[in-house]
C-alpha cells in the first residue's frame, strides 16, 4: 500500500493549519506528525509519498528555500522511522502553471533539483498532471508536450509514480468562486470533455508513459467519482459506481502489458 497527498490541507490536522506563518513552529509540528503517522501505518504502508506540489502550494507562505528544507526534513523523516520503505517526492502542476502568479519563480523542476542537492535521498519522484482542471491543474496540452514532459522530469534518474486526471465532463465554473477545482477555464483537448473523450486521452497518455523506461508506475486518477474528490468527474466510474468508457480502456492495457511481459519470460 502507497500513501499520497500527505502535505495537502485536508488530509492535515486542524490544529496544525493554524501555525502556517511561524515556519520554524510548523516545521517541528510538521515532523512530529509525520513521525506520528508513519509509526502508526508502516506495518500496512510500504511507501510513502511525503508531500504533494509544495513547490506550489498557496496555504504555505513561505520562500522557496523554506519550502525545500520542509520537503527535505519530511522526507528525511519517513526515511529514518520506516528505513528500507520507499519514500517519493510529489510535484504537481509539472508545466510550471504556478510560476506564472505573482512571487513565484521557483518552478517544479528547480524545486526537484534542489532537493536532490540536499543530504537527504528518496526513492521516486510523485508526478500529478490533472489535465483540464483550474485552479492548481495542468491547462490541456498536446500529447507531444506531455511526452517531453515526462522525459524532462525523467532526467533526475528516479523512477517516476505518475498519476493522471483527465475529466469526464464539465465541473461548473461556479464551483471555483467558493475555492474549489472546475473545468472549462483551462482549456480543452479536442473537443468539449465527455466520458468517450476521457477515455481515448487516458488510453494515449498511458501508452505514451508505457514507453518511458523511468515510469515505474501509472494510476489513473480516482477509480470513483465523488463529490469530495479534488479533482471532479476524473474516476474510472460514475458517483453510482457505473464504469466509464476509461474503465474498459485500462483494463485493455492492463491485459496487454501483462501478455507482453508474458511473452517476454
Amino acid at each position: 500500500m502507497c500513501s499520497s497527498d500527505l502535505l495537502r490541507p485536508a488530509f492535515l490536522p486542524e490544529w496544525l493549519m493554524r501555525w502556517t506563518r511561524d515556519f520554524h513552529l510548523l516545521l517541528t509540528l510538521m515532523t512530529d506528525w509525520l513521525e506520528t503517522v508513519v509509526c502508526r501505518y508502516q506495518d500496512r504502508v510500504r511507501e510513502w509519498e511525503t508531500t504533494a506540489g509544495a513547490h506550489a502550494a498557496d496555504w504555505l507562505p513561505m520562500d522557496p528555500s523554506q519550502r525545500v528544507l520542509l520537503v527535505s526534513r519530511l522526507t528525511e523523516v519517513a526515511a529514518d522511522v520506516a528505513p528500507g520503505f520507499r519514500v517519493a517526492v510529489g510535484v504537481d502542476q509539472p508545466f510550471c502553471e504556478d510560476s506564472t502568479l505573482a512571487g513565484r519563480a521557483f518552478s517544479p523542476f528547480a524545486s526537484i533539483d534542489s532537493m536532490s542537492r540536499a543530504p537527504v535521498s528518496f526513492s521516486a519522484l510523485s508526478l500529478e498532471a490533472a489535465f483540464g482542471y483550474s485552479p492548481g491543474g495542468t491547462y490541456c496540452r498536446s500529447l507531444a508536450e506531455f511526452s517531453r514532459m515526462l522525459d524532462h522530469f525523467g532526467e533526475f534518474g528516479l523512477p517516476i509514480w505518475l498519476k493522471l486526471f483527465h475529466p469526464s465532463g464539465e465541473a461548473a465554473a461556479g464551483r471555483n468562486g467558493d475555492g474549489r477545482v472546475c473545468t472549462g477555464q483551462a482549456g480543452v483537448w479536442r473537443r468539449t470533455p465527455d466520458p468517450q473523450l476521457q477515455a481515448e486521452w487516458l488510453e494515449q497518455a498511458v501508452q505514451i508513459a508505457l514507453s518511458k523506461p523511468f515510469v515505474e508506475r501509472i494510476s489513473s486518477g480516482n477509480f470513483q467519482d465523488a463529490p469530495e474528490r479534488h479533482w471532479p468527474l476524473a474516476g474510472l466510474c460514475d458517483d453510482q459506481g457505473r464504469p466509464k468508457p476509461a474503465l474498459e480502456r485500462v483494463q485493455r492495457l492492463i491485459a496487454e502489458a501483462e501478455r507482453a511481459e508474458s511473452l517476454r519470460d
